[in-house]
């Protein structure tokens, strides 16, 4: 505020009483904009459109991705607001939630029947169910039931989860466009520290995932760290972000033991990846592919089946889950998987085959992620990677990865 101690215009300390504002003080009308909703005009109409129809509206995607805000936006002052937390997971958990909001009277029939009539009864009127994630299908067959019920309700609800077929209205939200979240990031920099250069902007929006809670957590960090500065940090794995951390502990805990084993291994590309890829990293698990679809399902993956994508922040999270041993086994996995991958082409290529040569270029960027991570890589691959990786670079570059694994394997790797 730019406020004098010695003469204060807006707050003064009061001795052993705290604080008080001395200016006016207005009540504002905050627009959707300035609420955090940039670059969501066309979902928040979307929204507000289904409101305006009775049944029932599915919002869902990742953590942070803004569900809660959008809907809130879109409601009317007179909506039922209901928030349910992790442990709310049968019908009658949500019931007695929803009873205590509507002050529907105890005894009788059941409480899911009761809360049930008491929704029939209004002519008209929205009830939103914040945080769905833990729902059973029987308790969100139980508020479909509820909206079939009551010709004026609307049922919104907000979840991870990707919505069940018979949900008529559903909107997947997803991350923010690049150019809207580089505005959202402009926007929430303290004013005192000005526009952030765009380099540095871009370095640490990747970082970012496009997350409007993540995108706000990191602004407001920038008051006492850099923006160069934290995204060297994020890149490291640094637990910033305790909102988001919380939503993606939420998030695992979900998750049954197949399902956080198929997470982790989808962690080990470091790019996109085809689901059949992750199958060599799980050989224990049962039908990774449908895992795949689960998690997916959830908002913890991207993408479509032929690239699919962690995003980074769930990735963080996920590494930040295992112990050293597990990284080391999944990189070790990735690197037989890599080198495997790329096997059948190395004998055509030191042909110089053109096809070969170009087959390896296009898993260079493959080869030199598993080269990086030399220590975790089985010592009998070390040849192979090495000439695998000096092919795919041999005509254009760069040259500096390869030439450290095979001077590593000159030096290190046993005769034989």
């Amino acid at each position: 505020l730019g406020d004098d101690p010695a003469a204060p215009r807006f707050i003064e300390a009061v001795p052993r009483r705290g604080w008080r504002f001395l200016a006016e003080v207005r009540e504002i009308a905050v627009s959707p904009t300035s609420a955090g909703l940039l670059g969501r005009d066309a979902e928040l109409a979307t929204v507000r459109a289904q409101l305006g129809r009775p049944g029932v509206v599915w919002v869902w995607g990742p953590p942070g991705v803004g569900k809660t805000r959008l809907v809130e936006a879109a409601l009317d002052p007179d909506a039922v607001r209901v928030g349910l937390s992790d442990e709310d997971r049968t019908f009658d958990d949500a019931a007695r939630r929803i009873q205590a909001v509507l002050g529907v009277p105890v005894g009788g029939a059941s409480v899911a029947d009761r809360v049930g009539a008491a929704l029939a009864g209004r002519e008209r009127g929205v009830l939103s169910v914040d945080g769905a994630d833990e729902l059973s299908d029987d308790a969100v067959r139980g508020m479909f039931g509820w909206a079939a019920g009551a010709p004026g309700l609307t049922v919104v609800l907000t979840s991870r989860r990707r919505p069940p077929t018979e949900v008529g209205q559903a909107l997947a939200l997803g991350p923010l466009a690049p150019e809207d979240a580089a505005a959202l990031l402009q926007a929430r920099v303290p004013p005192e520290l000005g526009p952030l250069d765009p380099d540095s902007a871009g370095a640490l929006l990747v970082h970012l995932d496009g997350l409007p809670l993540a995108i706000e957590l990191a602004a407001a960090r920038l008051r006492v760290v850099s923006a160069t500065s934290l995204a060297v940090r994020l890149a490291e794995g640094a637990r910033l972000f305790g909102p988001l951390e919380a939503a993606l502990q939420q998030a695992w805990d979900a998750l049954d033991a197949p399902e956080r084993t198929v997470l982790a291994a989808a962690t080990a590309p470091g790019r996109p990846f085809a689901a059949e890829e992750v199958e060599g990293l799980v050989p224990e698990v049962d039908d990774p592919l449908l895992v795949l679809r689960r998690l997916a399902d959830a908002s913890l993956l991207a993408g479509r089946p032929d690239a699919l994508a962690v995003l980074h922040t769930v990735r963080a999270s996920v590494r930040r889950r295992l112990d050293p041993a597990e990284i080391a086994a999944l990189r070790a996995r990735w690197a037989t998987v890599v080198v495997d991958a790329v096997a059948p082409w190395v004998p055509r290529a030191l042909q110089v085959d053109g096809a070969a040569l170009a087959a390896l270029y296009e898993r260079r960027a493959d080869l030199a992620q598993v080269a990086s991570e030399l220590d975790a890589v089985p010592v009998a691959l070390w040849p192979r990677l090495a000439t695998a990786l000096a092919l795919a670079v041999r005509y254009v570059g760069p040259w500096a990865s390869a030439w450290a694994v095979l001077e590593r394997v000159d030096r290190e790797a046993p005769p034989d």
